[in-house]
């Protein structure tokens, strides 16, 4: 990557190098790294090179370069998952400070979404992207009988009312006779619905769990599935993220569940609010993908709204 300088261009990454061995690796520890012009040098400074300043620390380093690059970096350009996947998918910012957000793939299931159609066809609008959908029926299905119709008048209803509004739609769906039906954030990573760097929205509040293969995955109410039906895009705030290391093996007897509900009992049921989960350490490096499964489908369970590895 080159950035545009006073003198031509560079190679930011060395750039980087460079300054990290001026000042002995302490510029990682900066909130945020300015480099100044020679427009902008500090009083009484010599102007030779720019400047790395360390803000509200009132110090500042003279580099003996003769690049003199107008830059501000945040953590030298370091982003997480979160924050790659969010302006990728960012349409726009609103002026209540929330972000318009792209969804790249919405899961429906038979609970939330007959609400959702309903208020679509009172506003006479249609599903937007109809190939970005994917529903299964997974919360009232019977599991003492299989073959319709069901004697809970209520399960029939509402499968009876998908599979409509699927068929009027045009979205996939997974159905009970297809032999791939099943719980909806199973069916999404069994059938490679969900993907890495994608955002994926479903009205559940376990959506967390697609996390596990490097999604941005959330949960969300009725009158949002309205709108991602409707624009493929909703209204949300960006989380702040809290990364959460785990290293070691586990002993015999103890497993990913356990780990999830330690982490929980550490940080507390609210610990997450306002925060997406950032999973990391040798733990995680060693787990299988169903172990990632359990640990971010459960960030919810300690109030964070988003968990992802």
């Amino acid at each position: 990557m080159t950035v545009s300088s006073l003198n031509g261009e560079f190679n930011l990454f060395a750039w980087i190098d460079l300054v990290q061995k001026e000042t002995s690796g302490r510029a990682r520890d900066f909130p945020l790294i300015s480099f100044c012009g020679i427009d902008n040098f500090p009083p009484g400074e010599n102007q030779s090179g720019p400047f790395l300043v360390a803000p509200n620390s009132g110090k500042t380093t003279t580099l003996q370069y003769r690049t003199r690059a107008l830059i501000v970096l945040g953590q030298f350009m370091s982003k997480t998952l979160l924050d790659k996947v969010w302006a990728a998918h960012a349409v726009k910012e609103l002026p209540n400070g929330s972000t318009q957000l792209l969804i790249g793939t919405h899961l429906i299931h038979e609970v939330t979404s007959p609400q959702a159609f309903g208020m679509l066809k009172d506003l006479g609008l249609k599903v937007k992207f109809p190939n970005r959908t994917f529903a299964t029926v997974d919360h009232i299905v019977p599991t003492d009988e299989r073959e319709e119709p069901f004697s809970d008048g209520l399960a029939d209803d509402m499968i009876k009312a998908l599979r409509k509004n699927c068929e009027e739609a045009g979205v996939k769906f997974f159905d009970l006779p297809s032999g791939q039906q099943g719980i909806v954030h199973i069916v999404g990573p069994e059938q490679g619905i969900t993907q890495p760097g994608t955002t994926i929205a479903c009205g559940d509040s376990h959506t967390s769990t697609h996390g596990a293969f490097g999604a941005i995955a959330f949960g969300i109410g009725t009158s949002q599935v309205r709108d991602v039906l409707a624009t493929q895009t909703m209204a949300i705030r960006k989380p702040k993220v809290r990364r959460i290391n785990v290293d070691g093996k586990l002993a015999p007897g103890v497993y990913s569940k356990d780990v999830i509900l330690h982490i929980i009992r550490k940080l507390g049921v609210n610990g997450g609010l306002g925060y997406a989960y950032e999973y990391g350490g040798s733990t995680f490096d060693g787990f299988t993908q169903e172990e990632r499964m359990t640990v971010c489908n459960m960030s919810i369970e300690g109030g964070a709204r988003v968990g992802y590895v």
